[in-house]
């Protein structure tokens, strides 16, 4: 009876322990994996910054592979025929400085700085003591040379009625002699008292001579200083404008350039003219009577006509270039000597010229260079030849032939073969503006 019934209490209780079996067998399991797990946090934890260094490393390997970027630039081929646009500065086309020629104070002064002055004008007027007491002298010593001559004729007059007195006396007493109505002795006497009658009428002739040279030479004398006296009143050599004035009244006046000073500066500017430098490679266009427009910053819009009236004919050895003289008309003086002028010739350009920005030249120790970019964007020194400078741009004689990359600001990491990532100015202008 016992066997066909079993104690429910035991029924109940089996299936607790089965679960507790199962669990058994799972919790190492369970361990095993948590363990695990700790193990691979702890190794990411580990080598997680070493990885990002590796990483970081690489990114900065690969950023140093890459070539630099550089703004560039090409070189400019100019046309053949085309203006030529020079600058110059104007000049009077007479200009000089007045000296004083007599010495003492200035008593007068008549016109300043800006005035324009007639050729002849007196400018100021010279008081002259000295030179007025050396006229005194002069006159007296005149006076003095004028007696002496005076003097030197009346004696040559009686020397020249002696001569004659003594000489027909010889001429009497000789012919006694031939009569043998006198001695010898005596005949003898009276042609010696002739030669002595001679001689001293040839001295008085001399000193007629030297007395009449002093009187020219004192006559002189007075003259100059009689034309020195007439320059106590300074004159204007031409017609002009004053552009100087370095004297007042009572200032001491002394002659010449040498001691004395500047008095005033006198400038012709109806006309003027303007001196330019021509290139040698213009120079075969240059031609005398050829026209040109001249253009100044102070008259906008407003344009002269210049002629080319001369050339030096020769080239200056450092800067090959051709000193030229042009003329032009200034009636209503617009053009002032000392303006800054810009000088365009027309069909002055007698082959292509090469033209770079100024910012692409390098200056080094074997002459100017530039940069240039070649294929595959390796650099290369190009060796030039400078031309006409015109300020933001300079022309290239030799090494160029126009339309080459060229690097601009060149910086010291650009050296000969390196490889470049080239960008176009404006491209580079853009970027600066986006990051602003």
């Amino acid at each position: 009876m016992h066997d066909e019934h079993p104690d429910p209490h035991k029924t109940q209780m089996n299936p607790g322990g089965q679960k507790e079996r199962r669990f058994s067998r799972v919790k190492p399991v369970v361990v095993a994996l948590l363990v695990i797990a700790v193990f691979t946090a702890l190794w990411v934890v580990a080598t997680g910054p070493r990885q990002q260094r590796e990483q970081a490393t690489q990114e900065a390997r690969r950023e140093a592979q890459v070539a630099p970027a550089v703004l560039v630039t090409k070189a400019a081929l100019l046309p053949p025929r085309g203006d030529l646009q020079l600058p110059g500065t104007i000049q009077a086309i007479q200009d000089t400085a007045i000296y004083a020629r007599a010495e003492g104070y200035l008593r007068k002064r008549f016109v300043d700085i800006g005035d324009a002055v007639k050729e002849g004008q007196v400018l100021a007027q010279v008081e002259t003591p000295e030179l007025d007491r050396q006229i005194q002298q002069a006159q007296a010593l005149l006076s003095r040379s004028e007696a002496a001559l005076a003097q030197a004729k009346a004696a040559l007059e009686q020397s020249t009625t002696q001569l004659k007195l003594s000489e027909v006396t010889a001429q009497r007493w000789n012919t006694l002699f031939s009569r043998r109505v006198v001695s010898r002795q005596e005949a003898d006497e009276k042609q010696a008292a002739y030669d002595a009658r001679r001689a001293d009428n040839q001295a008085a002739q001399a000193n007629l001579a030297a007395a009449d040279n002093a009187v020219r030479a004192s006559q002189a004398e007075l003259q100059r200083l009689m034309e020195l006296k007439a320059f106590q009143e300074i004159r204007a050599p031409f017609s002009g404008i004053i552009t100087s004035r370095n004297i007042d009244p009572g200032a001491l006046i002394r002659i010449g350039a040498s001691e004395g000073r500047e008095l005033f500066h006198l400038a012709q500017i109806e006309t003027v003219r303007i001196m330019i430098n021509v290139p040698q490679t213009n120079v075969p266009a240059i031609r005398i009577g050829g026209t040109a427009r001249i253009t100044v910053q102070e008259r906008p819009g407003t344009q002269f006509s210049g002629k080319i009236v001369r050339t030096a004919s020769a080239l200056d050895i450092a800067t090959r270039t051709l000193l030229t003289e042009l003329h032009v008309s200034n009636p209503d003086r617009m053009l002032l000597p000392g303006m800054y002028a810009q000088v365009r010739l027309g069909e002055a350009r007698s082959g292509p010229v090469v033209i770079v920005s100024g910012d692409t030249l390098m200056i080094r120790s074997d002459g100017p260079q530039v940069a240039l970019v070649g294929e595959g964007g390796k650099i290369h020194f190009q060796k030039v030849t400078l031309g006409r400078d015109y300020g933001m741009q300079t022309e290239i004689m030799t090494g160029l032939a126009g339309g080459e990359t060229l690097v601009i600001n060149p910086s010291d990491e650009i050296q000969e073969g390196v490889v470049v990532r080239p960008r176009p100015a404006r491209e580079g202008a853009a970027d600066s503006q986006k990051k602003k």
